[in-house]
């Protein structure tokens, strides 16, 4: 199921994974926080818009490394297509261990996502997020 993102120019296949959190189903919360999924697993994902304007593979590269989180990125993945996805875990702080953020761009417009949670079900949870974030459609402007 294909769900729209509201204020944020972008919609996601929910696929069979992933459902929409109870009360984010608000557009006006939607607009100014993005939303919150959850995955069959239980972990939660948080996906937005980011206000990087476009961007080539090196720069979401960069913008990914300096995001503010316990640790630099390890277990890096980049994926170039109709959109490009770069993801990478990161150690956090308790009670979670790592969290896999990544950006997805149609060289226009940016998304983000982020899943934090013990590292054995993000890992087990991954390919699952980022089968997600690649299925971004964004709206034409």
């Amino acid at each position: 199921m294909r769900t729209s993102i509201a204020g944020h120019g972008f919609s996601v296949d929910l696929g069979d994974e992933w459902v929409v959190l109870e009360g984010w189903s608000d557009p006006s919360l939607q607009r100014d926080h993005g939303v919150c999924l959850r995955h069959r697993d239980g972990l939660q994902m948080h996906v937005g818009g980011y206000g990087l304007a476009s961007g080539t593979v090196d720069e979401l590269r960069a913008v990914l490394s300096e995001q503010n989180w316990a640790s630099a990125p390890f277990d890096e993945v980049v994926v170039v297509g109709a959109t490009t996805m770069v993801s990478a875990l990161f150690k956090m702080a308790p009670p979670w261990d790592v969290v896999l953020e990544g950006f997805v761009m149609n060289g226009r417009d940016v998304a983000n996502f982020a899943m934090p949670g013990q590292r054995e079900a993000v890992v087990a949870a991954r390919a699952a997020a980022e089968t997600l974030a690649r299925s971004v459609h964004f709206e034409a402007q």
